[in-house]
């Protein structure tokens, strides 16, 4: 498929700059319409003006329509040991051997965690280890057998752009490769 581009140059010293600007506003207006339907389905907007006083301001009103935190879903329960294996934790191991948990993933798999690129920047740290098996944080003797890997490298998608919501996705390679138990 041949797609048409106008191309503008430009003289910046000694050097040529040559933007496809058809293009580039194609990628801005999908941005805009993305963003605009991002905040349609989270924020509702109002206006409010008066009868009695037509040259009154309008009033534009923005209101949050997210839900507010459920620990379960509906009908849930809570978890029981090894029945999430391939949820993930993701920390920061420091130089003293202590680990800053901060995020979570998704083992996808046996050297693969899908996260979101988001927790690959924040100011915990860089993320170098995941403990997979985790059934609660603070308990030790609730049956679960967490085992923790080191991150060998992280990519984020080439889409993301810090600190904008879209395309926040990551991948994080594990050490080694994950052996799953029988349960």
């Amino acid at each position: 498929m041949l797609t048409a581009f106008t191309i503008k140059i430009y003289q910046l010293g000694a050097a040529l700059l040559v933007l496809a600007v058809d293009w580039i506003a194609a990628q801005d207006q999908d941005l805009v319409r993305s963003c605009a339907a991002y905040k349609k389905s989270v924020f509702e907007e109002t206006s409010e003006f008066s009868l009695l006083y037509p040259n009154a301001p309008i009033i534009y009103k923005t209101r949050d329509t997210c839900t507010s935190y459920t620990p379960l879903i509906i009908g849930g329960g809570p978890a029981v040991p090894k029945e999430f294996p391939h949820a993930a934790r993701l920390g920061n191991r420091n130089e003293d051997n202590e680990i800053n948990w901060f995020c979570g993933g998704t083992l996808i798999s046996n050297q693969h965690v899908l996260t979101a690129a988001h927790c690959l920047f924040t100011e915990n740290g860089a993320v170098n280890v995941v403990r997979l098996g985790e059934l609660e944080f603070d308990n030790d003797k609730d049956d679960a057998d967490p085992e923790d890997f080191g991150v060998t490298n992280a990519t984020v998608h080439p889409g993301y752009a810090h600190p904008i919501i879209y395309n926040d996705i990551a991948l994080l390679r594990l050490s080694r490769p994950v052996t799953l138990n029988e349960v």
